[in-house]
């Protein structure tokens, strides 16, 4: 029978740091092991961990960063990102992780981002690449350190004194701000959220039990840590529960995504979290030649953590690697966000992932989802998230804030025992998505056999032909057209005064610049979506430039991209 992981260190524990303390006699235990193509693997005992955290804590100390500071960190180095997590919370600071630009983020729109968001903050400082700093500087009034000047201020390991002659860390309360999570928005103000310790411990313990994490598990992440995502479940769950984890640069993964059957082949892989393009992308950009020597039957779970799942990614995913030994058993979902610290509802590991066909029709006009034969034409598959975490409720509610019966479609809305008091300087916010203690996350969906089902974002519904309909199916449909980039398609609304409702706008990325092969991806998309979902989309642009707006945590903004898109159109 599996051994089952002692958790009891997180009910006495008060803080993280409490939390991560090493046991005796563990610090030759691993802690991280750093994988990266091309180059040999990186092992980081847990001994060494706390040594590089003390380290980077004299170092941060050195150049004036204390306890209540908020720091900005902006880098892209996924231990040394790790390692500043860390030090900063030893010294009771708070850090706060951003993203470094990428080509899905337009240069000019990051830097003017990360200028509002030190002052929104009121950041003590930014932390960032050295080739970013001086850009940074240029921008607003928050100090800016390169990394460099963190590394060179970092005490030689050799001269590093005991432990226990280290200040004490800073013993913070159960309900202070361990870190501040940034929103993924792209305009605007910021939604960040203040995390706290206690809200963390709870979130750790109540996933680990439900994903029934075992000692020799080994946890699997490239999702970056400026995501929830990659911070709890790639850095802080497995330190916490004491198991191995194993990372990759996300840039490094979305180049050559077979790193990840490395994680598998040479470090024993079990869990691994991604969001729903990462099924498609494995899927289609895997060779065969990478998949030699690898067997996936030591997997426990690939969890989709993505708001929207779709039933058609995981079946591409069986299709490519079921030869492997990937199985409906190994599959899970996740439905989370930052305001609950990470994870709402999650599968439990080792049971096939529920799915529901329900008539689209009646999805659409009604808001009911009523079930139907998965093999009727007029079906649309939705999956599963799950049942709630331990200590989560989940209602969902109508547009009076009244809570709604199964298989009604309305807001998701939660209350939970890790759930964030607030935004970060945003009360006229936090006042708008609060009622008695239960937050309205945006999303919907509904409810059945006590399990959660996302159907799309408020904020994205398209009403046309008194129709209403989510982007992300459209989306979906698009993205099976071979030729379209996964993950590159942006579908939204667009006022139609003469009709007096929405015509539809579709966006898709494409590598081809012959124009008749275009032209074929178009009549492709046009016919599919014809004939899938009965609707007649009012325009349609393949494009082979980078278009597509990301937010920072890599979701389509739709709303950024309608305002390019109308923009970009003739006036008259």
């Amino acid at each position: 029978m599996p051994q089952s992981l002692d958790l009891s260190h997180l009910r006495g524990a008060r803080t993280l740091l409490d939390a991560v303390a090493m046991p005796a006699g563990g610090g030759d235990a691993v802690a991280f092991t750093y994988i990266e193509t091309g180059r040999d693997a990186v092992t980081v005992t847990r001994g060494a961990f706390h040594d590089e955290a003390r380290r980077y804590a004299r170092a941060l100390a050195a150049l004036g960063i204390g306890r209540g500071d908020l720091v900005l960190v902006a880098h892209d180095d996924t231990l040394a990102v790790t390692f500043l997590f860390w030090g900063l919370l030893r010294l009771g600071a708070i850090p706060s992780l951003y993203t470094v630009p990428t080509d899905r983020l337009f240069p000019e729109v990051y830097m003017a981002n990360v200028a509002a968001l030190g002052e929104q903050i009121d950041a003590r400082a930014v932390i960032t690449l050295d080739a970013l700093a001086q850009d940074f500087a240029k921008l607003g009034n928050t100090p800016v350190v390169g990394f460099s000047r963190v590394r060179a201020a970092l005490p030689a390991l050799s001269g590093l004194p005991p432990a226990d002659a280290d200040p004490a860390p800073h013993a913070a309360a159960a309900d202070d701000v361990a870190y501040v999570q940034t929103s993924s928005g792209t305009t605007g103000a910021q939604r960040c959220v203040p995390t706290t310790h206690r809200m963390v411990l709870v979130q750790v313990e109540a996933l680990a039990r439900r994903m029934d994490v075992r000692p020799d598990d080994v946890i699997a992440n490239w999702m970056p840590l400026y995501h929830d995502g990659g911070l709890i479940f790639g850095v802080v769950l497995p330190l916490l529960c004491r198991v191995p984890c194993v990372l990759m640069s996300p840039l490094d993964w979305v180049r050559r995504p077979e790193i990840l059957l490395r994680s598998i082949r040479e470090h024993g892989g079990t869990f691994f979290n991604m969001p729903n393009f990462a099924f498609n992308h494995m899927a289609r950009r895997i060779r065969e030649r990478d998949m030699e020597d690898v067997r996936m039957e030591g997997v426990r779970a690939f969890v989709n953590g993505s708001e929207r799942v779709y039933h058609t990614s995981f079946e591409n995913f069986l299709g490519r690697f079921g030869a492997l030994g990937a199985t409906r058993d190994r599959l899970g979902v996740a439905y989370g966000m930052a305001e609950n610290t990470l994870m709402v509802t999650h599968t439990r590991t080792g049971t096939p992932v529920v799915v529901d066909a329900v008539d689209r029709a009646r999805l659409e006009t009604e808001q009911v989802a009523a079930p139907l034969a998965a093999d009727d034409p007029g079906a649309v598959i939705n999956v599963s998230c799950g049942p709630p975490l331990d200590g989560v409720e989940v209602f969902v509610f109508d547009e009076n804030d009244l809570p709604l019966p199964e298989r009604r479609v309305g807001q998701v809305a939660i209350r939970s025992r890790s759930l964030f008091s607030g935004y970060y300087r945003r009360p006229e916010l936090t006042a708008e998505l609060f009622r008695d203690g239960i937050f309205l996350t945006g999303d919907m969906g509904y409810l059945a056999g006590g399990e959660l089902y996302i159907v799309g974002r408020l904020k994205d519904l398209i009403i046309n032909g008194g129709k209403n309909l989510y982007p992300a199916d459209i989306e979906e449909i698009a993205t099976s057209i071979p030729g379209v980039r996964p993950g590159r398609v942006a579908v939204f609304g667009v006022p139609d005064e003469t009709e007096g409702t929405e015509l539809i706008a579709l966006v898709a990325e494409v590598d081809t610049e012959d124009p008749e092969q275009k032209a074929e991806i178009e009549r492709a998309i046009r016919r599919a979506v014809m004939q899938r979902m009965t609707l007649t989309l009012g325009f349609v642009d393949i494009l082979n430039e980078r278009w597509v707006i990301k937010t920072s945590s890599g979701k389509t903004s739709r709303a950024a991209c309608r305002r390019k898109w109308i923009a970009a159109r003739p006036t008259t």
